[in-house]
């Protein structure tokens, strides 16, 4: 499985279901090719493992061979990460790290369950 991540900053109290997201998608041996700003933002909280991701930074570094891109935060994060996939027939995944969400609407607690 091949798995884009875009995400904004979050508070601290939604570190855990980061951690959570990444040791779920190691299980599953996913490709995981992430927004580099958002993973240097992660980095400085969380201390993830660098090998075996890619990284995009713009629309033009951004590969079309993915299954799916999860957006992290809220509506509007999840509307910019449609510039990502606009033609390209990806679906995308809303993960809200906030408290309410229209359209990234897998909450914290759904998370895992919607990665299934």
């Amino acid at each position: 499985m091949n798995i884009a991540i875009y995400g904004k900053k979050f508070n601290p109290d939604f570190d855990k279901c980061i951690i959570r997201l990444f040791e779920v998608l190691e299980k599953a041996k996913a490709n995981v090719s992430i927004y580099e700003p958002f993973f240097h933002f992660i980095n400085k909280r969380i201390s993830l493992k660098k090998d075996g991701l890619s990284f995009f930074t713009n629309q033009n570094d951004f590969k079309g061979n993915h299954d799916i891109l999860l957006s992290i935060g809220g509506d509007g994060t999840f509307l910019e990460s449609v510039t990502f996939v606009k033609d390209k027939g990806i679906p995308i995944a809303g993960i809200n790290s906030g408290r309410l969400g229209f359209l990234a609407n897998i909450s914290k607690n759904e998370m895992e369950l919607a990665l299934k």
